[in-house]
């Protein structure tokens, strides 16, 4: 396996990824996108789907979005705009790539959001998305994150942290600019996810940060080639369900992304 880390611009920021390639090239890649608190590290069925991508023959592309990880920035400094500015830079940073022959997404959590934010762009024929925010509003108010916090802090304190929670940079929360721009980012998804087809939808129930609800909404918007899977008894990390999510999207990306 050939590993290159790599540097791009966004928004004047360098931001850091990670490219793998599987032995036969050229081949189609897969950009991968982590969840809110997450870095391209940490973030729960990242890493695993990355290797099953690789050994099945794709090149797998994941990086930090501005606020996580190696690249600039802290949690609470990060906005929807900024990291929607970063998967779009990502998009066209992987793209030109001579290796890769087409491009698919993936992302958990609000990863998940900023593909379907993205997927639209005809440049990118499938997508797969994992326990997608959806319900901007709802899932991010203000009572409801700071409910979060303090379990959050109430879990560290113990020694552990909420399922799906990453190592993130300085303080846990949101800005008053992240909440302020849910409020047009629910009607911009709509949008988005209305041109979009073969798109694999996973989500977990019970989930404390992100409900099912949202995984639902978005299979009653996307129009074609769509597929849904609610795993039960698991949490926002996927905990246990982790093999049975693997299987449904090396299917699905065998089916929809080909040489």
């Amino acid at each position: 396996m050939n590993r290159e880390k790599v540097i791009f611009k966004s928004l004047g920021y360098n931001l850091v990824g990670i490219i793998e390639y599987p032995k036969i090239m050229p081949a189609p890649g897969m950009i991968l996108c982590h969840g809110f608190s997450n870095t391209k590290e940490d973030c729960p069925l990242l890493k695993e789907t990355t290797k099953m991508l690789i050994d099945n023959g794709f090149i797998t592309f994941r990086f930090d979005y501005f606020g996580s990880g190696e690249s600039p920035g802290t949690m609470k400094e990060k906005t929807i705009s900024i990291l929607e500015q970063n998967t779009k830079d990502a998009i066209d940073f992987f793209l030109p790539n001579e290796k890769v022959t087409k491009v698919g997404m993936w992302g958990r959590s609000l990863g998940g959001t900023l593909v379907a934010l993205c997927g639209s762009d005809p440049r990118i024929p499938v997508t797969i998305i994992a326990s997608v925010v959806f319900f901007m509003k709802k899932v991010f108010n203000k009572r409801t994150i700071n409910e979060l916090v303090k379990k959050e802090e109430e879990m560290e304190q113990r020694g552990g942290r909420l399922a799906g929670t990453g190592h993130y940079k300085g303080e846990y929360g949101l800005n008053d600019l992240w909440y302020s721009e849910c409020e047009e980012y629910e009607d911009k998804l709509t949008k988005s996810l209305e041109q979009m087809s073969r798109v694999l939808i996973l989500g977990t129930s019970p989930d404390e940060k992100v409900p099912s609800e949202n995984s639902i909404a978005i299979y009653n918007i996307v129009k074609n080639s769509k597929e849904i899977h609610i795993f039960g008894n698991t949490n926002h990390a996927y905990e246990g369900a982790e093999n049975e999510a693997l299987s449904l999207i090396r299917r699905w990306v065998k089916i929809h992304l080909r040489r």
